[in-house]
């Protein structure tokens, strides 16, 4: 978008989330939350823990690391892992290691085995199927 560029240093604005509510919200047990046409603002209820970060979904870098992020934060609540400051290049070899052993388990189911080849096979083969 015209007249948009990337931040060059951190700032922070005033956000107001506040709804007006469609439909009833209610908990599990049938509690209100919030009645329908009340203005319901979340953060009256709690607190954010964290600054949020926005990303423009037009800049691939910013869809990566939003990405990359989102990937840990799924993995702490699913996992209870605990986060850790890690580098990029530790966290995409995880990333890696995930990937193949779903594609070996998928493999697996299918009948197959996956065998790891030397990089200087990887290379003839790359070089045959492009000839």
């Amino acid at each position: 978008m015209p007249g948009f560029v990337p931040a060059t240093v951190p700032r922070s604005r005033p956000f107001d989330p506040s709804i007006v509510v469609e439909r009833d919200i209610r908990t599990p047990d049938g509690a209100f939350i919030a009645v329908t046409g009340t203005l319901f603002n979340p953060l009256e209820r709690m607190a954010l823990s964290r600054d949020l970060p926005f990303v423009n979904r037009r800049r691939g870098a910013e869809v990566a690391w939003a990405l990359a992020h989102a990937c840990l934060i799924y993995l702490m609540i699913t996992r209870g892992e605990e986060y850790v400051e890690q580098d990029m290049e530790i966290y995409e070899q995880r990333r890696l290691n995930r990937t193949f052993a779903h594609l070996d388990r998928r493999a697996k189911q299918l009948g197959y085995q996956l065998v790891q080849i030397a990089e200087n096979d990887r290379e003839q083969a790359v070089a045959k199927s492009a000839a």
